[in-house]
């Protein structure tokens, strides 16, 4: 955490941690430990809602969403957790 991103009160305590802003977004199937989509920018659903992957046609559901600490050149990304069917995987990507 760089000095920069803590926020101090006004005795110079430490008052809060503020990361940047999440670069990217994941959609990362729990079963097979694959990412499924990588998206700029912040996406928070919340658990139960529904994705629909496009080829084949596939509709998923959030399981679980995690703020994770990346790296330094992508400090912090959202990974919203899902359990993508077989038939996903098996389908010829263009």
């Amino acid at each position: 955490m760089r000095e920069s991103q803590i926020k101090r009160d006004s005795d110079g305590g430490r008052a809060t941690i503020t990361p940047p802003a999440a670069e990217y977004t994941i959609v990362f199937d729990m079963r097979t430990q694959r990412q499924v989509i990588r998206m700029p920018g912040l996406v928070v659903l919340p658990v139960g809602a529904e994705i629909e992957l496009m080829i084949p046609d596939v509709n998923v559901k959030v399981q679980r969403v995690r703020l994770l600490s990346c790296s330094d050149e992508v400090p912090v990304c959202v990974s919203l957790d899902v359990e993508v069917p077989p038939e996903y995987w098996r389908m010829e990507r263009v």
